[in-house]
């Protein structure tokens, strides 16, 4: 993807913005494999970048996505996201406990 070899070159605000159009191309289609992926590759380049409260955010869609497309490996990805999120990402911003949903 162009955007993934634009973020792998440094240039994170043009990468985003190309993943954030990625996304609302996807979207007016409805939810499918296309959204989720374009959606999770969004939430990585947040990782990332250290926006975790976004990455999450981008990754609990990513798992409402592959939910309704019927895609279970799609879902372990996306959990995976989520518990990264909620317990790497976060603790860098001093949280150490979180409740069922994901949230500090």
């Amino acid at each position: 993807m162009l955007a993934t070899a634009v973020g792998q070159q440094g240039a994170f605000d043009r990468s985003r913005a190309l993943f954030e159009r990625a996304v609302e191309i996807a979207r007016e289609q409805g939810p499918s494999s296309v959204l989720a992926s374009a959606l999770f590759n969004l939430g990585d380049l947040e990782y990332a970048s250290s926006t975790f409260p976004r990455s999450l955010e981008l990754s609990r869609e990513v798992l409402d996505v592959f939910a309704r497309v019927g895609d279970a490996q799609g879902e372990a990805h996306a959990r995976i996201a989520i518990v990264l999120n909620t317990t790497l990402g976060w603790r860098s911003f001093g949280c150490d406990s979180w409740d069922s949903r994901g949230n500090w």
